[in-house]
C-alpha cells in the first residue's frame, strides 16, 4: 500500500510540475508574443501611413487610362513596409471620409469621374505572424492590422493671372454675365461641377466673361500677393497679359516664368460678389488648368482638369 503511495504522489508532482511548465511558458508566452504582436501592430500602422499618403500623391496624378496606379502605390509601399500583399485594402473617401468605392485595380478610364467623387484614399494593411511560446496555451498566430486615411486638401491661398468668372449666367451670382458658352465650373452650393471636367475656358479675352465687370475685365488678377480662398480678388483692366509670368503652381508641368502649351496653372473659379463691385470677384477656390493655347499674351485657353 504504501508503495503504490508513493507512485501515485510522484506522478502528481509530475503532473504538477508539467502544469507549472505549462504556467510559465504562457507567461513567458504573452510577454514575449504579446511584446512582438505589439511591434507588429505599430510597424502596420507605419506600412498603413507610408501607404495611403503614396495612394494619395498617385490620386492627385491621376489621368484617364492609369486608374490602377492608385492601387499599385498602395500595395508597393505596404509591402514594402512589411505588410501582406493579399491584405492590403485600398478605398477611396470623400470630404467627410466617407467610403466611396475601392481603387481601380485595372485601368478602366474612371479617372475623371473618381476625381469629381474622392478627395483621399484610405488603406488598411495586415501581417500575420506564427507565436512562440503562447502556442502551449492553443494561440498558433497573431494578426495585426491599421489602418490610414490621406486626403488631397484643396489650395487655401496663392496668386495667379488669371481670375475665372464660373458660374452659369442663370446663377444670381453672375451678376447677368457667366460662362454661357461653356458649363459652370462652381455650382451653387460651391460644388465643382464634374460636368466641367475636361471642358476648354477662356482665361484671358479681350471678350472674356466677366460676372457683370464689364467690357474693362478680361480675365486678370491685378495682384501678385497670395490671396485667400474663399476671398475678394481684385481685377485688372485691359488684355495687355502683362503678369501672365508668376510662378503660380509646383509641380514639373507648372507654368512658371511663363505660359507654354501643356503647362498646369491655378486659377481661382469666382463669382459676383454681395452685392456686386466693379473691379473685384469672390473666389472660392483654385482650380487646375492645363493651358492650351498660347499663342497670344491677349487670349489664353485652358482645360479643367479638377480642383
Amino acid at each position: 500500500m504504501s508503495h503504490r503511495i508513493r507512485r501515485s504522489e510522484r506522478g502528481a508532482t509530475l503532473i504538477l510540475v508539467a502544469l507549472s511548465l505549462a504556467a510559465s511558458l504562457s507567461v513567458v508566452g504573452v510577454v514575449v508574443d504579446g511584446g512582438s504582436a505589439f511591434a507588429e501592430r505599430r510597424q502596420m500602422q507605419n506600412s498603413a501611413d507610408a501607404a495611403a499618403m503614396s495612394a494619395a500623391r498617385a490620386f492627385d496624378r491621376l489621368t484617364a487610362g492609369n486608374e490602377a496606379s492608385v492601387h499599385t502605390a498602395a500595395v508597393t509601399t505596404a509591402t514594402a513596409n512589411g505588410a501582406d500583399a493579399a491584405s492590403v485594402t485600398c478605398r477611396f473617401v470623400d470630404e467627410v471620409l466617407t467610403d466611396v468605392g475601392s481603387c481601380p485595380t485595372n485601368n478602366n478610364g474612371t479617372a475623371v469621374a473618381l476625381k469629381a467623387l474622392a478627395t483621399g484614399v484610405r488603406v488598411t494593411t495586415t501581417r500575420t505572424r506564427s507565436t512562440a511560446f503562447i502556442r502551449v496555451a492553443g494561440i498558433k498566430d497573431y494578426s495585426a492590422t491599421a489602418r490610414a486615411t490621406a486626403q488631397i486638401q484643396g489650395l487655401r491661398s496663392g496668386n495667379s493671372p488669371f481670375v475665372l468668372c464660373a458660374v452659369h449666367d442663370s446663377d444670381p451670382r453672375a451678376d447677368g454675365d457667366g460662362q454661357v458658352a461653356n458649363p459652370a465650373i462652381i455650382m451653387p452650393d460651391n460644388s465643382m461641377n464634374p460636368a466641367a471636367i475636361g471642358v476648354t475656358y477662356e482665361l484671358q479675352d479681350p471678350n472674356a466673361i466677366g460676372c457683370g465687370q464689364g467690357s474693362d475685365f478680361k480675365g486678370l488678377s491685378d495682384s501678385a500677393e497670395s490671396l485667400p480662398t474663399p476671398g475678394p480678388w481684385v481685377l485688372e483692366s485691359g488684355d495687355h497679359g502683362i503678369n501672365v509670368a508668376k510662378a503660380v503652381i509646383a509641380g514639373a508641368s507648372a507654368c512658371s516664368g511663363g505660359l507654354v502649351d501643356g503647362c498646369v496653372i491655378a486659377v481661382p473659379l469666382c463669382h459676383a460678389t454681395d452685392p456686386p463691385t466693379s473691379g473685384m470677384l469672390y473666389c472660392q477656390r483654385f482650380a487646375a488648368f492645363q493651358i492650351v493655347d498660347a499663342d497670344s499674351a491677349s487670349r489664353i485657353e485652358g482645360t479643367l482638369l479638377g480642383n
